[in-house]
């Protein structure tokens, strides 16, 4: 071997020998132990709250040299309690004593394991951290807004902040963080939290890995989270940049559709903590076949930080997304209907409330504009002004002809059932506008209405509209009860064409006019037959130049007179001039009083009574001659409101003159 490469090999060996003998000398004489109180000050200005170490504070060598110290405490600040911010079971770091000779700080891996910690936010807003994200970029000796009882670093901080750290990796294994918010009275939970960098240099991006289980600590229901993300730090400029953010989440509980369902986010942003904005941008969310996109920029971050933005969900197929979710789509009856929906707006908001402007949404063939505005709160109170250009309701409703087993009183109490789970814990306030609509059979148009609710109460504090060439008004409440549900309505139509108010309403098309009408009533149940059963309340009636197709009274009068009536090539029809009727409601009962109706040859008088539950009808009618000399005639309506039986009599007056063969009812002497 020639001489140089055995001076070289010797030259290598006693290095590693003189290596080896440092850093065993090294290891047996030097106590990190003793510089514990020199420790605690510098983490205690680095991060702006009280740091103490309770465990040992040892060296390790293997796998490579490394300072381990165990049980570590942060404080509070003293208005949030004395509990701690945060509690470390380990630290383990692998220093780099050679960079400040360069005049870097700058350490190895660090690795920080059963990492207890609890974020709370006050009830009047104050949080406990506050200002640490301040102090850690000031770095030691210059931390901003540290509290007073800081401990001091007795003249021997360094003055490198900490911009000028580098680290090679984090690791946080078994992580628990609790967020207890005492304003909104909620509280969330991670655990089994990890997270994972790459090397961390200021201005350089580094990647970082987060995984863990995230829950409220009301609910069962909870969600693994994935996150990948790279990030740009200027710990100097306190300035953050992210990008290529992607986020993974599989939620499981039993209140999560089909038991199991997964979501995915994807974004970047900025946050500028020294001029108090942040931004997101190409935001994107995933979801059982919903894709949701927007971007947010927010400014005075802290308790009082303000968001603007733009929210927009990309159209869908509402049956596609149902089915997607594994939930059933309702049996409506419109099998076309629940195919496109789709939403749009601009936002802001604070941490108290969100409004939503300039909305365009839409659900089939209605498309929905307005603003709405949502406090922020456990039961929130929801403000709109909306409009709708066209509704219709009843291809919503269930089909009228649906195969199954349930009595009537089932299915009142099924539709009744399905009202409340979306009102049982509502808050809301608003106005609708809908150009056109359409509800239980009734069309209505330039439709305005103000909606209220609150938990188990709903109340349509208005609503006015144009209603077959006349006007509605009407408001109602719906108040649910420990045992019943109490309804109650008020409305008032003036002008109204009947004669297309019954076809929508009843599908019968025989009775026409022009007609006014006042309702005032009220019932109580959980399904048909009570609700008929308890309905009380007042109605009063008005109609003018009205026909009852189908009846022919003066033939009828003729005949019961013995008359013959000459056939008539037309319908029979019975002309009404004008009516009017005052109506009681007592149990399910309609008692009338007094109606009164008249035309050319005949006035009307009448009362009696109609048992809704029952469809059972008994009236008596006086009809009274408009042509002296004829005796009055007596009517009698029986059995269904719809089709009635009818029974005439005549009261033939003793000087009453007989009829002439020659006589027809032109003459007046029949009775119309």
């Amino acid at each position: 071997m020639k001489r140089w490469h055995i001076w070289a090999l010797g030259l290598v060996g006693a290095l590693i020998v003189a290596v080896a003998g440092s850093v065993t000398w090294l290891y047996v004489s030097f106590n990190p132990d003793a510089y514990r109180s020199r420790i605690e000050a510098l983490a205690s200005q680095s991060v702006g709250r009280q740091v103490r170490i309770d465990g040992p504070i040892a060296l390790d060598l293997l796998p490579f040299p490394a300072v381990r110290l165990e049980s570590i405490e942060v404080g509070n600040p003293s208005d949030l309690g004395k509990s701690q911010l945060a509690h470390i079971a380990r630290v383990r770091v692998a220093p780099r004593p050679l960079a400040l000779l360069a005049g870097r700080l700058a350490v190895g891996a660090v690795t920080i394991s059963g990492l207890r910690m609890v974020l709370a936010r006050g009830a009047h807003g104050q949080d406990n951290w506050d200002g640490i994200i301040d102090a850690l970029a000031a770095g030691p000796g210059q931390s901003l807004g540290a509290p007073s009882h800081t401990a001091a670093l007795d003249g021997s901080a360094t003055d490198l902040p900490l911009a000028s750290l580098s680290v090679s990796a984090l690791e946080i294994n078994d992580a628990d963080i609790r967020y207890v918010d005492l304003a909104r009275q909620q509280t969330w939970e991670w655990s089994a939290g990890r997270l994972q960098t790459g090397r961390m240099t200021d201005g350089a991006p580094f990647r970082l890995e987060v995984s863990g289980k995230l829950r409220r600590a009301d609910s069962a229901v909870r969600a693994e989270v994935f996150l990948m993300t790279r990030i740009e730090p200027h710990l100097a400029d306190r300035f953050y940049r992210f990008s290529h953010l992607n986020l993974n989440l599989l939620v499981d509980g039993n209140s999560v559709p089909g038991g199991l369902q997964e979501a995915s986010v994807s974004a970047s942003g900025e946050a500028d903590f020294a001029a108090g904005r942040y931004s997101l941008a190409d935001f994107l969310m995933q979801s059982g076949g919903l894709a949701v996109t927007g971007k947010i920029d927010g400014k005075r971050l802290g308790a009082h930080t303000h968001y603007s933005g733009r929210l927009t969900i990309k159209p869908f197929s509402p049956r596609s997304v149902l089915a997607q979710f594994r939930i059933a789509p309702p049996l409506i009856r419109d099998t076309a209907a629940l195919a496109h929906a789709g939403f749009d707006a601009q936002f802001e908001g604070n941490e108290e409330r969100v409004r939503f402007k300039q909305i365009a949404a839409e659900l089939d063939q209605s498309h929905l504009t307005g603003m709405a505005t949502v406090a922020m709160s456990d039961d929130p109170l929801v403000g709109f002004d909306l409009r709708l250009d066209r509704l219709d309701v009843d291809r919503y409703l269930p089909p009228e002809d649906r195969a199954d087993t349930t009595t009537a009183d089932d299915d009142g109490a099924q539709r009744l059932g399905q009202l409340w789970p979306a009102l049982e814990k509502s808050r809301f306030d608003g106005t609708l506008r809908v150009g056109a609509l359409k509800a239980a059979g009734l069309s209505l148009a330039d439709a305005e209405a103000r909606i209220k609710a609150r938990p188990d109460e709903a109340e349509l504090a208005s609503l006015t509209a144009a209603a077959y060439d006349g006007r509605l008004s009407a408001s109602g409440r719906i108040q649910r009860k420990v045992d019943t549900t109490r309804y109650m309505l008020t409305a008032e139509m003036r002008h109204i064409a009947l004669g297309a108010f019954m076809s929508d309403l009843a599908r019968d098309q025989r009775f026409t006019g022009m007609a006014d009408i006042d309702l005032d009533i009220a019932t109580q149940g959980d399904n048909d037959t009570a609700l008929g059963q308890a309905l009380a309340g007042q109605a009063s009636v008005s109609v003018t130049d009205a026909r009852l197709a189908g009846y022919d009274l003066d033939q009828a009068v003729a005949r019961a007179r013995g008359k013959s009536m000459p056939p008539s090539d037309s319908a029979p029809v019975t002309p009404i001039e004008a009516l009017a009727a005052n109506l009681t409601f007592d149990h399910g009962v309609a008692r009338t009083t007094h109606m009164a109706w008249q035309n050319d040859r005949l006035r009307g008088e009448g009362e009696g009574r109609y048992d809704l539950a029952k469809d059972a009808l008994d009236y008596q009618f006086q009809l009274m001659p408009r042509s002296q000399g004829r005796a009055p005639a007596r009517l009698r309506l029986t059995g269904s409101l719809v089709y009635p039986d009818a029974e005439l009599t005549i009261e033939r007056r003793r000087d009453e003159p007989p009829m002439s063969s020659g006589e027809s009812e032109a003459d007046g002497d029949a009775g119309s």
